[in-house]
């Protein structure tokens, strides 16, 4: 069936500019196996912009069958100055058709676009924060916008969070220079030590990263880290100052979320020697064959809250959500945040801690800075009494003992690692390796 507004095939009218408008609209055509509706308004190529912009509605299963439309409009520079409605109907409708019967030639083609649109959409609706935001009018916004992201991704990232861009800038070119001068030939030599070079079969106990590590409280390290340039370690130290400084900003919006006073969870993670906070460096170099081998395998986090200043030009973090890995988006001048095991303990299961992974890829080299807010290793972790309850009751332990079982079964399920600490807590003491054995 084809109308216009008017009645007519074509209504149209003929201005000083030259543009010509009509529309045309195309519904359920009885040889399409889905429905579909296009609403299309005709300009010359002068007004693409405006028409692409603002007037195509294309409702359909697939978000590919946007190409018929992008084909009638190519049809378009030879169909406007032609008097011909007939053979411009004509010409438009087997364009549609044609390209509908493209994408609608293989049920596999058709699964696999829809599973892909699904993600894609998750992926758009990756939780970003926009902290400056908590100063102002949407303030209630924001913070339900953290306290979702808590409940039901584990993760979020954060844009205008009060670090110098071009301090980021400068950490970021000082940690790749780093690589190529003292890193790099270190993780070729892995490789070879390995036997990685050639990836001939699938490697699950391996991990596709060159890594060094920075402790920052209780004691530092980073003057017994060899090789570090002066002016990188300075850069470092002034970075993870200020990253210390941001998560426990963060943890109080935590708290104020969740109904605790200001402070609880920092001081829950204090202990008698105050906070654990470090920072680990990698980089994930290109990698020949990525379906053999990841950059680093799924886990959760075992600690606290961890503030991640990702590569923004080189992707491969993934978490795993409702069954499906989605990627986390690289954003320019972005912190990502996301929670560990000792929180999820803490909201006894309000806030969850999730798996994630790190894909490798076929050219580039990620940079990745993790920065851990962990609790000190005396810290006595429990749910909070507002938040417990007898239907779900998460176990009650020391975080060093968490720890050493945690070294054994990083890459394995957390749920085992609770039940394990809950049993641990029934007898006086913890036996580490029976418990890494067990699960």
């Amino acid at each position: 069936m084809v109308c216009s507004p008017s009645g007519s095939a074509f209504s149209h009218h003929q201005e000083g500019c030259g543009v010509e408008r009509g529309y045309l609209r195309l519904v359920e055509m009885p040889r399409y196996t889905l429905p579909t509706v296009v609403v299309l308004q005709m300009v010359t190529v002068g007004g693409f912009e405006d028409w692409l912009g603002h007037t195509i509605s294309v409702k359909s299963r697939f978000c590919a069958c946007r190409i018929a439309v992008l084909e009638f409009y190519l049809l378009w520079s030879s169909l406007c100055y032609n008097d011909n409605e007939e053979y411009r109907i004509g010409k438009i409708i087997g364009t549609l058709t044609s390209s509908h019967n493209w994408l609608l030639r293989t049920k596999t083609f058709q699964d696999e676009r829809y599973k892909e649109r699904e993600i894609m959409e998750q992926t758009i609706k990756f939780p970003v924060v926009n902290l400056s935001k908590l100063n102002g009018e949407e303030r209630d916004q924001t913070m339900a916008l953290i306290n979702d992201a808590c409940e039901n991704w584990g993760f979020f990232e954060i844009v205008n969070h009060g670090l110098p861009y071009d301090l980021m800038d400068n950490v970021e070119k000082m940690t790749k220079e780093h690589y190529k001068k003292t890193m790099e030939q270190k993780f070729n030599d892995m490789l070879k030590s390995k036997g990685l070079e050639k990836l001939e079969t699938e490697v699950e106990d391996v991990d596709w990263e060159s890594t060094f590590y920075l402790r920052h409280l209780p004691q530092s390290n980073l003057y017994d880290i060899p090789d570090m340039s002066d002016e990188y370690r300075t850069a470092m130290k002034d970075f993870g100052k200020r990253l210390e400084n941001l998560a426990e900003n963060l943890l109080d919006q935590l708290c104020e979320n969740l109904g605790l006073e200001k402070g609880y969870l920092k001081k829950m993670f204090h202990g008698t020697k105050g906070p654990s906070f470090g920072t680990k460096v990698s980089n994930y170099p290109p990698c020949p064959k990525p379906e053999m081998i990841k950059g680093l395998r799924a886990h959760t986090d075992a600690g606290g809250i961890i503030l991640l200043f990702q590569d923004d030009k080189v992707s491969g973090l993934q978490l795993l959500k409702d069954g499906d890995w989605i990627d986390v988006p690289p954003l320019n001048h972005s912190i990502v945040i996301n929670l560990g095991d000792q929180l999820e303990v803490i909201t006894n299961g309000k806030y969850k801690s999730v798996m994630h992974r790190v894909v490798t890829q076929k050219e580039g080299n990620r940079m990745s800075i993790a920065s851990f807010y962990n609790p000190g290793s005396d810290a006595e972790i429990s749910p909070a009494s507002s938040l417990a309850s007898k239907e779900t009751e998460y176990p009650s332990f020391v975080f060093d003992d968490y720890m050493k079982l945690y070294a054994g079964v990083k890459f394995q399920p957390k749920e085992p690692r609770f039940e394990a600490m809950r049993n641990a807590t029934a007898v006086t003491e913890l036996n580490p390796a029976a418990s890494v054995e067990t699960f």
